[in-house]
This record gives C-alpha cells, structure tokens and sequence, in this order.
C-alpha cells in the first residue's frame, strides 16, 4: 500500500499543543464508528507518528514514503541514492493497562462520532472511568450509542457546564459502573467536538533493560525482509500521555549501549522527551 506523506503534513501544521496529543487525537480520528481498531487504521496511524517523528528530526532523507505489505518493514523512505526500511514498535510500561486504556478510547470515539451524526452543537466532554474499568467484548457496541444519548440529553448552554456524577456538586445525579464523573462543557464556543479521557498516575522511570526488551521483540525482523534495504531503521515510540506509556526519561536510558540487528535506531517521546538516537551495538541479522 504506498501513500503520500504529505497527506499528512497538512494536519500536522494545522494541528495544536504537543505532538503527543496530535498523535492520540489522529489515532482517534481515524477508527472506525464501532471504535474497533484495524489493521488498515493501524497503518495509518504508525505512518502519522512517522511523519510526527519525521518532521522533528532532520535525519530523514528527502524521499518518497511508502507502506508496502508484510514481511517488509512498516516504512520504506526511496531516497535518490538509498532505500531505507523503517520498523516501527510502541513503548509500553504495561501492556495490559494499554489495552484497557486503547479499549476506553475506541469507546469515547466511537460515541463522539455517534453524537455527531446527531447534528447537536459541538461540546467539551471528559470521560473519567473508574480505575480498572474493564470494557468487555460485547459492550463496546452499546456503550458508544448510550454515552452519545447521554450527552445530547445534556448538551449545556453556551457558557455553561454539566457536570454528571454522585457527588453534591453534581448538575444530574449520576451513577454507572465504568464511570465516575462525565464533564460536558461549552465554556466556550467550540467549532469542532473536543472529547477525552482525562488521567492522572504515579510516573515511573524508564530503564534500560525494558527499552532492550522492546528492541529484542523486532531483532527478527530484518532478517524476514526481501527488499536488500541501504539501512534498516527502528523506531520506538511513545506517546507519554497516558499511564502505560508515560514514564521519566534518564540520561542512563540515553546513555546505554543496545543490541540490535538495526543500523540505528530511535527513540521518539513525543510528550516533551524528544527524538534521541541511541547507541547500538549491531548484532547479525
């Protein structure tokens, strides 16, 4: 599948705040009504964080980018003079708070476009599920179409706020089993729906060792390729923005020596951590 990179610069220009939240928003935009996520919606936001990491680093050639299909590398950037392969990985703290947390997002975006096909004026709304709310198999489905009623029954007046919960200060008493507390607002007059999870947690330090597990789990993957590539690239990302994903950047992480298969590989915080290439000690294919 070969798409144009420059599909994307448009809204990476227009886009606003960090480009962790640019990233988490276009991988929201871009999932299906039921909130399931594809492998289709997956290449298109792997081939977002490129262009985000791209456009943060000079390091990238002048190329044409494409996607091609399995065993080869998620991108290939052909250059004037060089093929480069471009596997991408997610660093993760906890894959099955992940899990959860990529759960309740397809279900927030799934229920926002649910609402928008309702025609109501755009709106802020926070989602604050309950710590550990699972959202099983079959729920999905239903909870989209509930959550869109329930804030197009509560859509506030300009300048104003609802606030859904069972406390006193509450605008509708308010009680369910995933949710504590639904915030929907119009504080100001939006011209486009702005819909989120809002989360707080401890944040751990990273460490080398978990970066080295991340590598070793894509080690295998050069030898797989058919294309005899100029150089083959690893590109571990993390958002930041949630609890799976957000953890403290040490200079001993940026400092260590990895083992990879990769010729280089890099480390993409998009939450304030920045682009680092780290050093690799190169293991055979």
């Amino acid at each position: 599948m070969h798409l144009c990179a420059n599909d994307l610069l448009d809204k990476l220009h227009h886009s606003r705040g960090c480009c962790a939240v640019c990233a988490a928003a276009y991988a929201r935009s871009v999932r299906p009504r039921d909130g399931t996520l594809t492998r289709q919606h997956r290449k298109q936001i792997e081939l977002f964080r490129f262009e985000l990491f791209r456009k943060r680093t000079g390091a990238v050639p002048v190329g044409e980018v494409s996607q091609p299909h399995l065993p080869e590398p998620d991108i290939c950037v052909t250059g004037q003079d060089c093929v480069i392969g471009v596997e991408l990985t997610e660093l993760v703290t906890n894959k099955r708070e992940r899990a959860q947390e990529s759960e309740q997002e397809g279900v927030v975006a799934a229920a926002q476009r649910h609402y928008e096909c309702k025609g109501l004026p755009c709106l802020g709304a926070d989602f604050y599920w309950k710590d550990g709310a699972n959202v099983s198999k079959t729920q999905p489905r239903d909870l989209a179409p509930f959550l869109a009623q329930l804030v197009a029954s509560h859509v506030p007046g300009i300048g104003k706020e609802v606030i859904l919960d069972p406390s006193w200060e509450a605008t509708e008493h308010f009680r369910h089993p995933l949710f504590d507390r639904i915030w929907l607002n119009r504080v100001v007059e939006y011209d486009k729906n702005l819909w989120g999870i809002p989360r707080s947690w401890s944040v751990p330090q990273m460490v080398p060792g978990v970066v080295q597990l991340r590598i070793d789990a894509k080690n295998g993957r050069p030898a797989q390729y058919r294309v005899n590539y100029s150089q083959r690239w690893l590109l571990i990302t993390s958002d930041g923005g949630v609890p799976s994903s957000g953890f403290d950047l040490t200079s001993h992480v940026l400092e260590h020596t990895y083992k990879s298969t990769f010729d280089r590989v890099f480390l993409a915080v998009f939450m304030m951590g920045g682009i680092h290439e780290l050093k690799v000690h190169r293991l055979a294919a």
